[in-house]
């Protein structure tokens, strides 16, 4: 990963001290950034922060002998009150 930007705490789920993990599937593509992400489990809450922030990140393309690929990854958000 080349750039890491952390997902706002949403203010709703901080006042009712909510916690949780959104993991989300995605295509990183040839150049390092995440297209198709897909949300396969978390509270609804955190789904939207954990996308903005996601949409963000970007990686170094992935190398097959050389050549840069598409890659399918998982990822998991943690959210935690101690953020």
């Amino acid at each position: 990963m080349i750039r890491f930007v952390r997902p706002v705490y949403p203010k709703e789920a901080k006042r009712r001290r909510i916690q949780g993990v959104v993991k989300l599937r995605a295509v990183v593509s040839l150049r390092g950034d995440l297209r198709n992400i897909e949300v396969l489990d978390g509270d609804p809450i955190f789904v939207p922060a954990a996308r903005r922030a996601v949409k963000k990140w970007r990686y170094a393309p992935c190398l097959l002998n050389g050549d840069a690929v598409e890659l399918k990854t998982y990822i998991e958000v943690p959210f935690t009150l101690a953020q």
